[in-house]
C-alpha cells in the first residue's frame, strides 16, 4: 500500500512539475511584454488565436498536434515540450530524494525563481523591433503616470511579475500538496488497521484452536511491508460481574500496536476460551 501511496504522489509531483513548465513558457512570453499572466488565455505566438482548454495540456497538446498550431499550422518551438519535460523531472528527482521536506520545497523554489529569471532574460533579448518599441512606449506611459516603478534593471532583485508568478503557481501547489497527504494519510493509517485486525483474528483463531491447557501468554512481532506490528496475547480469567471467577473459562485478548505518522496506534481483539 505504501508503495502505491509513494507512485502517486510520484505522479502527482511530476505533472505538477510539467504544469509548471507550461506556466514558464507562458511567464517568460508574457512578462518581457508587458502581457497579461493571469486572467487572459494563453494564445499562439504566431497567429494569436486563444487557445482552447485541450490545447494548453503540457506534452500532450505538442504531440497530438505534431508540434504545429491547430489554427495556423506553423510549427511550435520545441522549447514548450523540453522545458516542461525538464520541470517535471525537476521537481520529482529532489522528490525521490528527500521527500516532503524543507530540502525538497527549497530546490523547488530555487528551480522556480531561477526558470524564471533566465527565461525572462533570454526572452527579452528574442523580442522583435516591434515589440520592443511597444514595451518602450509602455514603459513610458507607466513612467508619466507614475502608477509602477521602472522594472527592467537588472540588479538581480525579485521583479513584481516573478513574485506574482511564484506566489500564485506555490499557492496552489502547497494546498495541493496539504490536502493530498492528509487524504493519502488517512487512506494509509486505515490500511494498516485492516493489517492490525487481521493480525488480531489471526492471533485470536490460533489461541482458540489449541487445547484449554496450552493457551498463554505471548508476544512477537511481524511485518507486513514497511510497517512492523507487535502483538501480544494476554489470557487471563474470565470474571462475571466483576467479581465471580468462572472456572473453566479464560479471557484471551489480542493486542496489537504499530508507528502511523509518528503516533503508536493500537487495535485489540477479545474472546473467551471455553475448557
Amino acid at each position: 500500500m505504501e508503495e502505491y501511496i509513494h507512485l502517486v504522489w510520484s505522479i502527482f509531483i511530476f505533472v505538477t512539475g510539467l504544469l509548471f513548465g507550461s506556466f514558464f513558457t507562458l511567464a517568460t512570453y508574457r512578462i518581457p511584454r508587458k502581457l497579461d499572466i493571469v486572467k487572459s488565455r494563453s494564445f499562439c505566438p504566431n497567429c494569436k488565436h486563444k487557445l482552447g482548454f485541450f490545447d494548453c495540456f503540457p506534452i500532450l497538446s505538442y504531440v497530438s498536434t505534431l508540434g504545429r498550431c491547430r489554427y495556423c499550422r506553423k510549427p511550435i518551438s520545441i522549447r514548450y515540450p523540453i522545458i516542461e519535460l525538464a520541470s517535471g523531472f525537476a521537481f520529482l528527482i529532489p522528490y525521490l530524494f528527500f521527500g516532503f521536506s524543507w530540502q525538497f520545497f527549497i530546490v523547488v523554489i530555487t528551480y522556480v525563481y531561477a526558470m524564471l529569471y533566465i527565461g525572462i532574460d533570454v526572452m527579452r533579448y528574442k523580442m522583435t523591433d516591434e515589440e520592443k518599441e511597444e514595451v518602450k512606449k509602455q514603459r513610458e506611459d507607466i513612467k508619466k503616470k507614475k502608477l509602477e516603478k521602472k522594472n527592467n534593471n537588472k540588479t538581480g532583485a525579485l521583479s513584481s511579475e516573478i513574485i506574482v508568478a511564484i506566489g500564485i503557481f506555490m499557492l496552489f501547489f502547497v494546498s495541493s500538496i496539504f490536502a493530498l497527504r492528509n487524504y493519502y494519510g488517512t487512506l494509509s493509517l486505515t490500511s494498516k488497521k485492516s493489517e492490525a485486525l487481521n493480525i488480531c483474528l489471526n492471533n485470536i483463531n490460533n489461541e482458540k484452536s489449541k487445547d484449554y491447557a496450552s493457551i498463554a501468554n505471548r508476544n512477537g512481532t511481524t511485518k507486513i511491508g514497511n510497517t512492523e506490528y507487535a502483538y501480544e496475547i494476554k489470557v487471563s480469567d474470565y470474571i462475571k460481574n466483576g467479581t465471580e471467577v468462572v472456572s473453566g473459562a479464560k479471557v484471551i485478548e489480542s493486542i496489537v500496536t504499530f508507528e502511523s505518522n509518528d503516533k503508536i496506534e493500537e487495535v485489540s481483539l477479545k474472546c473467551i476460551k471455553v475448557e
